[in-house]
């Protein structure tokens, strides 16, 4: 019974945890120099659209759960993919699958997936889109664990 209990407290703890601001984004393909600030947290919030995910970076605590629900707002299918640490691609070309740690696979437009998945080692994580096309059109951002 404590342990229900113990369980349904920390359900209702993370579900109540304070998710990342959305960011304002400039339009498809290009950088913008706002981003949203980096927030610790057990529960984040992503949004993805063409071809940008809001927000972008984004930091968690090394060796905790953290539960990610995407929401794809966009008009066609996305994905939210963590690569391995110091795997940095700046062209498509540079992907490879053996590069995937983590991965929200291809979530159709207008739905939205949670997953949950601890990452041990600190450090900074390229997040992409690995759908042909987005990742160039700009579908990038960095998750920094501590």
């Amino acid at each position: 019974m404590k342990h229900e209990i113990a369980r349904k407290i920390t359900a209702v703890a993370l579900a109540a945890a304070v998710t990342l601001p959305l960011a304002a984004c400039g339009g498809g393909g290009g950088s913008s120099d706002t981003a949203a600030a980096p927030s610790s947290s057990s529960s984040v919030s992503v949004e993805g659209t063409e071809f940008k995910f809001a927000p972008a970076d984004m930091s968690v605590k090394a060796g905790q759960p953290v539960t990610v629900t995407f929401d794809n707002k966009g008009a066609v299918d996305h994905e939210w993919v963590v690569l391995t640490e110091g795997a940095q691609i700046k062209d498509e070309a540079d992907f490879d699958e053996s590069m995937v740690l983590e991965r929200i696979s291809s979530i159709p437009a207008g739905t939205s997936t949670t997953q949950t998945f601890t990452i041990d080692k600190a450090g900074r994580y390229q997040i992409i889109c690995a759908l042909p096309g987005h990742f160039s059109a700009g579908m990038k951002g960095i998750l920094t664990v501590s």
